[in-house]
């Protein structure tokens, strides 16, 4: 245990790595030698005394309850839970797969050599179907012992459509508790890790692996989806779709991560510190490569996604295949269902396996039986027209065969079969689902495919049937359609007959929030629409209606989800309900969030007419309940936060920053060819959105405690979700009013906790930019002394990262080179810590810039890092302080510059080695002479301060400071102005005179030390 413990804190300690094999294989050894725990707990299953009994409650009541095996299995779960890997190794090793496969399946050889049926209780079932669940999470157990030849697949899935089948197993439990279902639930978590250590590719051979039986999985599959209504069955419906989608999922890595957490740890323990993805490269690790090692590396990576991409079509297309009858029972699930939520999900996960078909043609021949189209295939000149509803009505004529008659006939008695409204709600479910997936092809099931064409008519029947199911799944449509350009145009016959309205007016908020998304976009797409105020601010309305509600119906919400994770609720229908319409009211809030007058309202106060709370309060509450960076609403929230806290200038600055010219130049070129009313058209519809407009909204949305949701939501969040709420956290920083309340908010320690992987994808990159320069606008104002030494040590490190990144824009590494200024100021151990961070190499690196401020910061950045030992080091090499000096001269090109130069070679001359090389710099004369004479007090005091500490120093640096004439300048200086009689007519303001008799001080000192 301390090993493991030690290998927990680091996984690469090898040393432990190795030991604990060690400590593994002695103790296996002697185990075997005696009885060890899982020998004891496994005879605990097989031993003939240990016989289950039958006993009877005082209701009179049967209830089989073997204590021995609940006893064992107990055990064999309790031993797997301490040390998976050894556990799980010494449980195949002494047969323990058939044995929990005998009490899983209800079968035992208990008292002869031949299988017969057996009275294990569910209870019991389960608890082996766990034991061996929690074992098939470590990867060499599941590839030597529940290989499909250990373990048999085609079992697992009799298993599933047994337990799925209600009634016949109800009666085998003899009891009314018994929840047969939550074996189906098992056993398919089980063929879930099967899934993701038996059908992948093998990425030292980069070839495909599929050790998984295709029909056991569909089969299995089709039971868990038409599981009869129970309390479990919506649980097992979503078993079934987490199974579906690990099956057909392209990218393993991600699935693997998330389905076998604690295998991935066991894994690096046995291999001593590298994961199952070892074979994927750091950036770190790639960038040392060869260029050829590196380009063998991307051709292998590339084959390997394509392997994965193949594996998963080939999936996706045997579960829907016609004959496995997947897609249907996907849809019986959908319509069958009260919970909308989970409707939503299949209809995303029949999108997704739509969509891996890449032909739209083979996707149309798939869908057409079961949307009841009975035409020709259009190819893919011919979907486009067909699409838009301008297809040649041509006469065509075409050969039937025999086989395709009987087949249309076929499929019409199957689609006869069921009830009208039934049919119905089926089509507009794939629908609705192939609009998300295959847009085009989308399009024209909803123009053509659906019933031969006569899809819009029976949409409206669904809109005015009443009955919820159908009216949500109308709602799902509607709004689908209107996210796709194409399908809009679709839509104007029902706007016109007020489908939409009805939909609006319907009491469940479910069918509600889609009408209300579909108008949104709708509006947003059409201008007109989106101009006019009436129907913008009524879609306001109806979005904080959706969001309605506290805090505490937000934890019941999240409670209620919770307890249907695990198993045991029949009330989600109604939290699944509320859940999703917060979500599409969330949704249309981030559709409106684009306008400015929208924002006003929302950061001013704006309100539901029967809720207390505003919108900006009921999104705070909604993004700081728990888990909430989990849920779907997340990215929602996070884009509303974003938006808010930005101007549409700023927006559009934005998206035009990587282009070759600017927003001005591209508003100048479009004017060119537009008449005078339209130009004085545009300025009337001009959106006006001021910096002080800007302002306002960020410091309510400050003391309303959106920066601490922000931080709240970053917790378990997506990394979409992530990049998000960095830039509204990045946004909301450009006011320097709110920059403390963000920092006491968690602003600052969110964005430290940003950079974590080690391989960053391209949208982690991103993120990571944006939370640099996040931290560096916090940090550019604040007192550093008031930070804790984590948030100060912390902050240095990316801000250094961002200075150096080639991607920076000059106001990032601006603002990063004043943030590292004003820690540099503290003390020492900041200092420390940037010279750690190679500052010096990379401030000296940002001197070279093309922009005046950032070399400006730059030098600046460097002058507080004196009197550091590096630094001083650093200013003694006289390569370098030639390149001090040249940008001290350089006064009339760019005084800033030159008065930060002169300002650290003024520190640094307190030090005899950067004096002596300053008093040889080839140009210390021409410099020194021209700064004196230049007129400019604060620079004349800067140089005055470098030349009495050389002339201070003596030697060869009080020697160039009289060669170069400065003792005399001084002495004459000092003649001219130290009675003030020619210092009265140079109009000096009172700083300024202050600042002469300083100068005027200096000159004496130095002109004394000359004469000396």
């Amino acid at each position: 245990r301390d090993l493991l413990d030690v290998l927990k804190i680091d996984p690469s300690n090898k040393e432990a790595a190795a030991l604990l094999a060690l400590v593994r294989e002695r103790h296996g050894k002697s185990k075997r030698e005696g009885g060890s725990d899982m020998a004891k707990a496994l005879a605990g299953l097989t031993s003939p005394n240990n016989s289950s009994t039958k006993t009877t409650t005082s209701d009179g009541e049967g209830n089989d309850i073997d204590k021995s095996v609940d006893h064992s299995l107990k055990m064999i779960m309790g031993l797997l839970t301490r040390d998976v890997a050894s556990a799980a190794m010494e449980l195949g090793r002494r047969g323990g797969v058939s044995h929990l496969m005998e009490v899983a399946t209800n079968t035992s050889r208990r008292g002869g050599g031949h299988r017969h049926r057996y009275m294990y209780s569910i209870q019991n079932r389960v608890l082996a179907l766990h034991a061996l669940s929690a074992a098939c999470s470590h990867g060499p157990f599941v590839r030597q012992y529940a290989c499909p030849n250990a373990l048999c697949q085609e079992e697992l899935a009799h298993l599933i459509s047994e337990s799925c089948g209600g009634a016949g197993v109800v009666s085998e439990a003899n009891a009314a508790d018994e929840r047969p279902q939550q074996i189906a639930v098992a056993a398919i978590a089980l063929l879930l890790r099967l899934v993701v250590h038996l059908d992948h590719t093998d990425e030292k051979m980069v070839q495909s692996v599929h050790d998984v039986n295709g029909s056991s999985v569909c089969r299995a599959l089709t039971a868990g989806l038409s599981a009869p209504p129970s309390e479990d069955s919506t649980t097992c419906h979503r078993a079934a779709i987490d199974l579906l989608s690990a099956w057909t999922a392209s990218d393993m890595d991600a699935l693997a991560s998330a389905a076998e957490a604690s295998d991935v740890y066991l894994e690096s323990v046995a291999n001593g510190g590298s994961s199952k993805q070892s074979n994927r490269l750091s950036e770190a690790q790639m960038n040392n490569l060869k260029p050829k090692e590196f380009a063998q590396y991307k051709k292998k990576m590339y084959e390997i996604h394509k392997h994965n991409q193949e594996r998963a079509r080939e999936n996706a297309i045997l579960f829907c295949d016609m004959e496995t009858g997947g897609l249907t029972a996907l849809l019986d699930c959908a319509v069958s269902t009260t919970d909308h939520s989970l409707r939503r999900e299949i209809g995303s996960v029949i999108g997704r396996l739509v969509a891996s078909f890449e032909e739209d043609e083979d996707a149309m021949k798939l869908v057409s039986p079961l949307l009841g189209y009975t035409g020709s295939i259009p190819s893919s000149s011919e979907g486009e027209g067909q699409a838009t509803g301008t297809s040649n009505d041509m006469l065509t004529i075409e050969e039937i065969t025999e086989e395709e008659e009987e087949s249309k006939e076929t499929d019409t008695e199957a689609s006869s079969s069921d009830d009208p409204l039934v049919l119905e709600q089926k089509r507009g479910q794939l629908v609705s689902a192939l609009l998300l997936g295959k847009s085009e092809v989308g399009v024209w099931a909803l123009n053509s495919g659906w019933a031969d064409g006569k899809g819009l008519r029976e949409l409206e029947g669904l809109v005015s049937s009443g009955n919820p199911t159908s009216m949500s799944i109308a709602s799902e449509i509607i709004s689908a359609a209107a996210s796709v350009e194409k399908g809009r145009p679709l839509l104007t016959p029902l706007v016109e007959k007020g489908c939409i309205e009805t939909l609006l007016a319907c009491d469940n908020r479910e069918v509600r929030s889609g009408a209300a998304s579909a108008i949104a976009k709708l509006g947003l797409a059409n201008k007109d629409l989106s101009s006019d105020e009436g129907e913008v601010f009524g879609l306001l309305q109806i979005a904080a209606e959706l969001v309605t509600g506290t805090a505490k119906d937000d934890e019941e919400l999240i409670q209620k989800t919770n307890k249907i994770k695990r198993g045991g609720g029949s009330d989600l229908s109604s939290s699944s309900s509320d859940t999703t319409a917060i979500d599409r009211g969330i949704e249309v809030l981030s559709y409106l969030c684009s306008k400015t007058n929208i924002k006003e309202e929302i950061a001013h106060g704006f309100k539901a007419q029967s809720a207390s709370n505003s919108i900006l309060e009921r999104l705070v509450e909604l993004a700081s309940a728990s888990d909430a960076g989990e849920t779907h609403k997340a990215y929602g929230l996070a884009t509303i936060f974003s938006l808010i806290s930005v101007s549409n200038q700023t927006l559009r600055d934005e998206a035009f920053s990587k282009a070759d010219i600017t927003s001005e130049q591209y508003d100048q070129l479009q004017a060119l060819g537009k008449t005078e009313e339209e130009k004085e058209l545009d300025k009337k519809h001009q959106d006006l959105d001021p910096k002080d407009a800007v302002s306002a909204r960020i410091v309510r949305m400050a003391n309303a405690n959106v920066p601490r949701a922000m931080v709240k939501l970053m917790e378990g969040s997506s990394e979409a979700t992530k990049e998000m709420l960095v830039l509204g956290m990045n946004r909301m920083a450009v006011d320097q009013t709110v920059r403390g309340l963000m920092i006491q908010q968690g602003c600052l320690s969110a964005c430290l906790k940003v950079e974590k992987s080690e391989s960053p994808s391209d949208m982690e990159k991103k993120t990571w930019h944006q939370a640099r320069h996040c931290m560096a606008k916090l940090l550019v104002t604040t007192n550093p002394g008031l930070l804790t030494v984590s948030q100060r040590m912390g902050s240095i490190g990316p801000l250094i990262q961002l200075i150096h990144d080639h991607e920076s824009t000059d106001l990032s590494r601006f603002e990063a080179l004043m943030a590292t200024t004003n820690l540099a100021s503290l003390d020492e151990e900041t200092k420390n810590r940037v010279i750690a961070e190679k500052g010096i190499a990379r401030l000296g690196y940002a001197m070279f810039s093309d922009h005046e401020m950032v070399r400006r910061a730059a030098m600046e950045a460097m002058s507080n890092l004196i009197p550091h030992p590096e630094m001083m080091k650093y200013l003694a090499d006289p390569e370098n302080i030639r390149l001090w000096v040249a940008f001290s001269r350089e006064f009339d090109e760019n005084l800033e510059c030159s008065r930060a130069a002169i300002g650290c070679l003024a520190m640094a001359s307190q030090d005899p080695k950067v004096a002596e090389v300053l008093a040889a710099s080839a140009h210390f004369e021409e410099m020194a002479t021209s700064l004196l004479e230049c007129g400019n007090l604060e620079l004349m005091h800067r140089v005055l301060v470098a030349l009495l500490n050389m002339s201070d120093h003596g030697g060869k640096c009080k020697e160039a400071v009289i060669s170069s004439g400065c003792g005399v300048f001084c002495k004459a200086y000092v003649q001219s102005y130290q009675d003030g009689t020619m210092a009265s007519g140079l109009n000096f303001n009172e700083q300024e005179k202050g600042l002469l008799l300083v100068t005027v001080d200096l000159a004496k000192e130095i002109s004394k030390l000359c004469e000396e």
